[in-house]
């Protein structure tokens, strides 16, 4: 996407990429659940962030195969389209979630005054 930004291509974003990045998104989670626990910070918004993002990817997934859409049974649209996508936009926005709450998280540990950086 930057790549063709910069050569003056057209916008392109894979809109499944926080999919297929999961485990890196699992393993930074949870690194960020270990640094909250450590710095006794947002532990409770880091530990339910890391365990929407796993259920939501689950639930994406399994919605998927009960639904038939991960077979090819079924045709992608309707309710089971829309009940797939729904699963998978929520783990979206559980990883930019996450991804604030880290924000927020070193914001507090490496502010002025903190007495951590």
């Amino acid at each position: 996407m930057v790549a063709t930004l910069f050569a003056g291509g057209p916008l392109r974003f894979d809109v499944l990429m926080p999919g297929e990045l999961v485990a890196f998104v699992v393993a930074g989670a949870a690194a960020l659940v270990v640094a909250a626990v450590l710095a006794r910070s947002l532990r409770w918004a880091t530990g339910t962030g890391l365990a929407a993002i796993v259920a939501f990817f689950v639930l994406t997934g399994v919605s998927a195969d009960l639904t038939g859409l991960a077979s090819g049974d079924t045709p992608a649209e309707g309710w089971p389209r829309a009940l797939v996508v729904g699963a998978y936009t929520l783990y979206v926005l559980a990883v930019i979630a996450d991804t604030v709450v880290g924000v927020l998280l070193c914001r507090r540990l490496f502010a002025p005054g903190s007495g951590r950086a």
